[in-house]
């Protein structure tokens, strides 16, 4: 049987560059965790070896990558390309 995350993030590193362009302050406080923000930020940006592996660890054959990041749903596009 196949093994399918639906519940799989990214982020890109232009997207923390927007965010942190961004007076919000939910956002500052998300983004300036010490003691979380380099691992979740390694994890949400790689996409290569690292996540393939904890894939492999973890019996996932298949991921949906969504993008992972504060208010997402509400950034016009515009704003983002």
């Amino acid at each position: 049987m196949t093994r399918i995350d639906f519940e799989n993030h990214f982020a890109t590193a232009d997207w923390f560059t927007f965010l942190r362009s961004q007076r919000n302050r939910v956002q500052e406080l998300a983004l300036s965790m010490p003691a979380l923000k380099a691992s979740v930020e390694d994890a949400l940006l790689d996409l290569g070896a690292s996540r393939i592996k904890a894939m492999d660890e973890a019996g996932i054959d298949v991921a949906i990558l969504s993008l992972s990041a504060p208010r997402s749903r509400a950034v016009r596009a515009k704003r983002c390309a």
